[in-house]
């Protein structure tokens, strides 16, 4: 859905208490969204994760959408009263991750009957929240870069070649009192959970300003959106190790990675750029 360019949903909205076809509150309160809410889109299948980067009101005759953008973006948008056409409120978002009904997706492919779920959030500092007044705080980020175990050595960049980008989720478990990292298979939620996870470059060009998305299984769902990484030479990669708070107790929880997701990069592929593992939180 939105291969590499802009979403665009139009509806209603309306400060009427009562009204008689309720699709008039489609968009009620859209503009009071702040950046780094979380944004779902649901299919009759699947499920998209989208970022909010910005929100704001401009004059109808100001309010240009653009669609040819060159990434996955969402742009939504609706009068400012019901049946005025002089303001319209818009927000836009960027992609962060998909999933079908038994897990992620690499097809992108249109669906049909897009239905928007806006999860309002009272952020604090830049978290991004999806509901809820408590702040979820992830916990501190290492980086190592290490060679790729199979034998492959670092190789010279191709600059007829392209990039490639994989995730890998190694290892789940927790933070211990001596902040050390123990592996576990059912951490608890009143502990500090981490995992490791590897983003490599397979293929033949260095990668330049790329980043990744990470969705936590926490209570409220937690989306940290990672910095401008290092450029990675071909047969290079970087191990991480995140830890977070606040974990939802259950079973399936899935924590994702999303190497490049705006597809800002160009690649070779983008079939491997996600990886998910599903854990079991045992409650408190």
């Amino acid at each position: 859905m939105g291969e590499n360019d802009n979403i665009y949903i139009f509806g209603h909205s309306t400060s009427y208490q009562v009204v008689r076809n309720q699709a008039y509150k489609a968009l009620n309160d859209l503009e009071k969204l702040e950046a780094g809410d979380v944004i779902k889109v649901i299919s009759e299948n699947k499920e998209y994760l989208y970022k909010v980067t910005s929100v704001r009101t401009e004059r109808d005759s100001n309010a240009v959408v653009k669609f040819n953008t060159g990434k996955r973006t969402l742009t939504i948008s609706t009068c400012n009263t019901l049946g005025a056409k002089e303001d319209r409120h818009i927000v836009e978002a960027d992609f962060v991750t998909s999933y079908a009904i038994a897990g992620i997706i690499s097809d992108d492919s249109n669906d049909d009957d897009q239905i928007v779920v806006v999860d309002n959030s009272n952020n604090n500092s830049n978290n991004s929240n999806t509901g809820g007044s408590t702040a979820v705080n992830p916990g501190q980020t290492t980086t190592q870069v290490i060679p790729i175990q199979t034998g492959s050595t670092i190789r010279v960049s191709d600059p007829y070649g392209q990039a490639d980008l994989t995730a890998e989720i190694t290892e789940v478990g927790v933070i211990n009192a001596s902040n050390e990292f123990v592996a576990s298979s059912t951490p608890s939620a009143g502990s500090k959970i981490a995992f490791k996870f590897i983003i490599s470059n397979i293929g033949t060009k260095t990668a330049e300003n790329w980043r990744f998305n990470v969705v936590l299984p926490t209570d409220p769902i937690y989306i940290y959106s990672g910095n401008t990484q290092q450029a990675l030479r071909p047969g290079e990669r970087i191990e991480y190790a995140m830890g977070f708070d606040r974990a939802k107790a259950g079973t399936d929880m899935a924590i994702i990675v999303n190497v490049n997701p705006s597809g800002s990069t160009n690649e070779k592929t983008r079939d491997n750029n996600i990886a998910k593992k599903l854990i079991t939180i045992l409650a408190k």
